[in-house]
């Protein structure tokens, strides 16, 4: 089972960064970026459960130019028993992270994790935190090694 997890090669618009590289594909495989964040948890706690079960890889992937509207090229493959998930929750004024049902986590160190400085980490979420109307919102962490909060 192949499982795919697409990563923006540049900052969106809206971005401070927009237009600009991210550095993903680098990150990751230095071993800086460890996991992604995304919407959703219960959709990818389902789809990391199956692929855990069933065997597998998360196939990591990067958009050519344009998301959604150019091909993707793999960065690299994860085996099923290194990917790993867990709940992250936001705060919408930042003030706090939570991963799992307890684990306060600074900010700079899921920004660092994430293959983002803390400035670009913040402006990444602004939008979805300001949008949504909850006070917290969950995320999926998605790990692309052993390391867990």
């Amino acid at each position: 089972m192949t499982v795919v997890i697409t990563l923006s090669k540049t900052f969106f618009a809206g971005h401070p960064r927009c237009g600009e590289e991210t550095g993903f594909k680098e990150t990751i495989l230095e071993g800086i970026k460890i996991h992604t964040c995304r919407l959703n948890y219960a959709y990818w706690e389902r789809k990391i459960k199956r692929l855990k079960e069933v065997g597998g890889v998360l196939s990591i992937r990067q958009w050519n130019d344009k998301p959604f509207c150019s091909k993707q090229e793999i960065i690299t493959e994860v085996p099923a028993d290194v990917v790993g998930i867990q709940m992250l929750s936001l705060w919408k004024n930042f003030e706090y992270a939570v991963v799992g049902c307890w684990k306060v986590t600074p900010f700079i160190e899921l920004a660092l994790n994430d293959g983002l400085l803390l400035e670009d980490y913040q402006a990444w979420f602004a939008p979805v935190l300001k949008k949504n109307k909850e006070e917290v919102i969950h995320f999926a962490l998605i790990h692309f090694t052993n390391f867990r909060y």
